[in-house]
């Protein structure tokens, strides 16, 4: 629904999964709506959002989308709109978008507990490929660079953290333990400072939540965080879960505030 009634992207391509390694327990698929760069392999093909907004169904200024994901309700899309029955208004904050690629933005420090990672900011933000820091629903956990992981395990083996049940585990062979609510209670939320807007003067802080980032698998907790390659950071749900998003497209800007209701 759009300003009282329903819009139709027209001629929109759909493509088809026909095979998928590992293969996936139930029917998967992806609603790309980052920039039109990314559709481009190699024909260029508008996204379902850029058509809407190119036929004149979405106003210029409504090109924008708000995402809600919660570990209990699976998640919601608000295209062309943001839902303020799912969020406080006075509570979103904002953050540039520093190249319209895959929304990437720029990190000022990562913290654990208050204690920074003290990695090199180009470490998070350098563009190689489009890859710099960006939000990604697309991508189930976190993934940032080995150099940045390396600091992680480091702050959490430091004896400030070293004594949280499993602690060896999570950053080590398995990363995977069985702790209690209790003990995944004990973590420390994780910090991702970024940017601010120009002229506000302070950064914006998300934080992760123990409970979101030691991700429940059967009667054991999981590490959603790990290292790869040419990557700076990647925030997937684990990043995501309990904030509203906000894709401002023709702002430029990323927004998040705490989730109010998903329904």
């Amino acid at each position: 629904p759009y300003g009282g009634g329903e819009i139709c992207a027209k001629n929109a391509y759909v493509d088809q999964i026909t095979r998928q390694v590992p293969a996936a327990t139930q029917p998967t698929g992806i609603l790309g709506l980052a920039y039109p760069h990314n559709s481009c392999t190699p024909t260029c093909t508008p996204t379902i959002l850029d058509s809407l907004v190119a036929s004149s169904q979405l106003a210029p200024e409504d090109d924008k989308f708000g995402i809600c994901i919660t570990p209990q309700s699976g998640g919601v899309i608000d295209l062309g709109t943001l839902n303020t029955t799912r969020y406080d208004p006075a509570e979103l904050q904002y953050t540039p978008v520093t190249k319209e690629h895959w929304y990437q933005m720029a990190v000022v420090d990562v913290q654990v507990g208050g204690v920074s990672l003290d990695v090199p900011q180009f470490i998070w933000n350098v563009v190689n490929d489009g890859i710099g820091t960006f939000v990604d629903s697309g991508t189930g956990i976190i993934i940032m660079s080995p150099l940045a992981f390396t600091a992680l395990t480091t702050v959490f083996q430091s004896p400030k953290f070293a004594h949280l049940a499993g602690v060896s585990d999570f950053f080590g062979a398995s990363t995977c333990a069985a702790i209690n609510n209790t003990e995944v209670a004990a973590y420390p939320s994780i910090d991702i400072v970024l940017e601010g807007m120009p002229g506000s003067g302070k950064p914006v802080t998300v934080s992760i939540t123990p409970n979101n980032y030691l991700m429940p698998q059967g009667n054991q907790r999981c590490l959603g965080i790990t290292g790869a390659a040419s990557i700076g950071l990647i925030l997937g749900d684990v990043f995501m879960m309990n904030y509203y998003v906000v894709y401002d497209r023709v702002g430029r800007k990323m927004g998040f505030a705490p989730i109010k209701s998903c329904a």
